[in-house]
């Protein structure tokens, strides 16, 4: 929970640059699914948000695209401003719409001003925010932002091949570009010019010569004024282009009093929607990321992995090593107690979970919890479960499901409960996470399952037609299964109303009631 205390730590993505970054970063090695579509925009960018997240812990966040249009300003300004460029790469235009959407799954913000370029809306809220005590950075790798750098305000450029990023404050800014003040950079790139927007420039003059004249003289302006101290070819460039190159600084000028509210409140940082982004993954095959999303977030800080015993344990085992987190057993079983999942009154059920699981203290007590089960059917053990482990004094417990969420009835061979009994049936996730009173519940992908079925089935070179998965997805392989026989098969089932007086063997008292 953001505190008055907690410093405020604010990440502006630019995100076309970081767009078109990682789609090139992939041009030797294109990922592309089995559908046809090149997802390496996606993939890459998707990638730096999740690094951002996991590694930077912002408090605040927002993802930044230019709009339809760009720069209305500009362009009334110089017609040829960014005229030349190529056309988006379709591979990238297909991809537009999956990365807004899984920034929006993320519960991030985006951000977009018609008229105005991400570089604008950036440089408002970078300096909006400046004032208000945050520290900003502006992830991105266009030079043009380092005009913005201050004592608060940072360029994040992301790492490549694993290398760590390059953080740039005033004094490498000053450095690198050879100014006295970031906002020089403005001038420098005034007199060079910048090809890739198609700003002119003063013809002759390359980056080294722009810095040498602008630390002599200061400005754009202050070189014009002292052109005849020139010799040369230069001198004649710097007077017969001064109005170009006022042109190409105040294209190069990065504008700050964008007509944007500053909302601090919806830029802080939210769980992310596991459900949608976990859907988005799969329609676009981030298997890896999708495992990523799992440990990053929400549970971005576990401190151990606990089985549900016993069936759990080697899912548990597996992804504490995914994880890198320790694998403790938090519970130990009373087999003298029956199977709750073959209880169909949930009084029963609730009463006989405490009487099977014993908890080890230790292994809770003032820990971040992720309690790994095969299942969660009813909803009524996982339940109790997380309780026993925040009785035990866990500060956060979340839960991970083996099975993907069960939706519907089972009718071949085990008696499954009515869709009304499912605590998954007509839920979203984020609602049976609020039922079951975890902090954050993951649970698996059906496709994700039968895809590391089929590869299991094909190493051993056997052959699969397909599977039943019908109480996740509700598709019943014989094909005579309907509504219908659903609700004539569970009029004949036996039962218990919930509150019921229970009068079964099990139904003994715990040793503190």
């Amino acid at each position: 929970m953001l505190s008055a205390e907690t410093p405020k730590k604010l990440f502006l993505l630019d995100a076309y640059a970081l767009i078109y970054r990682a789609y090139f970063a992939f041009s030797k090695n294109p990922r592309v699914n089995s559908k046809g579509q090149n997802t390496s925009a996606a993939f890459g960018f998707t990638n730096v948000l999740i690094d951002v997240i996991k590694n930077e812990k912002p408090t605040h966040l927002a993802v930044v695209f230019d709009p339809p249009g760009g720069s209305a300003h500009r362009q009334e300004e110089f017609v040829a401003y960014k005229a030349h460029r190529e056309e988006m790469p379709e591979d990238i235009r297909s991809m537009i719409h999956p990365i807004k959407q899984i920034v929006e799954a993320f519960n991030v913000p985006i951000l977009e001003v018609p008229g105005y370029e991400a570089d604008d809306v950036v440089g408002t809220v970078a300096k909006m925010a400046e004032k208000r005590g945050f520290t900003t950075y502006m992830m991105t790798p266009d030079k043009d932002y380092a005009q913005l750098v201050s004592e608060n305000i940072f360029m994040f450029k992301p790492g490549r091949g694993g290398n760590p990023p390059e953080i740039l404050g005033v004094k490498e800014v000053r450095e690198k570009f050879e100014v006295e003040r970031p906002e020089q950079v403005i001038d420098i790139l005034g007199l060079w010019g910048d090809a890739s927007d198609n700003i002119p420039g003063i013809p002759g003059i390359g980056e080294k010569t722009a810095k040498t004249l602008i630390a002599k003289y200061g400005s754009v302006e202050n070189l014009i004024d002292h052109a005849h101290e020139l010799k040369g070819k230069q001198q004649e460039n710097v007077i017969n282009f001064a109005e170009q190159g006022r042109i190409s600084k105040m294209l190069a000028t990065i504008i700050c009093d964008v007509d944007v509210e500053f909302k601090e409140e919806e830029l802080i940082m939210c769980d992310v929607n596991t459900e949608k982004v976990l859907d988005i993954f799969t329609e676009l095959e981030f298997r890896t990321l999708a495992k990523r999303v799992i440990s990053t977030v929400p549970p971005s800080e576990i401190d151990v992995v606990i089985p549900i015993p016993e069936s759990s344990r080697p899912s548990a085992t597996q992804l504490a090593h995914l994880l890198g987190v320790p694998y403790r057993e938090g519970f130990v079983k009373n087999r003298y107690v029956g199977r709750t999942f073959i209880m169909p009154g949930q009084g029963v059920r609730k009463k006989s979970v405490r009487q099977k699981l014993n908890v080890i203290g230790s292994e809770f007590k003032d820990r971040n919890v992720l309690l790994v089960d095969d299942s969660i059917v009813r909803g009524t053990t996982s339940r109790e479960i997380v309780q026993m482990a925040r009785d035990a004094g866990a500060r956060k417990v979340y839960m991970a499901s083996a099975a993907p969420p069960v939706r519907f009835p089972n009718v071949y061979g085990i008696d499954m409960p009515t869709p009304e009994e499912l605590v998954a049936h007509n839920r979203t996730i984020d609602e049976v996470r609020e039922l079951i009173g975890c902090d954050a519940l993951i649970y698996q992908d059906v496709d994700a399952m039968k895809q590391a079925v089929r590869s299991a089935v094909a190493s051993g070179a056997a052959h699969l037609d397909g599977f039943d998965a019908s109480c996740f997805d509700g598709v019943y392989v014989t094909g005579d299964v309907s509504a219908q026989d659903i609700v004539r098969l569970n009029e004949k089932r036996v039962g218990s109303e919930e509150g019921a007086e229970d009068n079964s063997r099990l139904a003994l008292p715990n040793a503190s009631e």
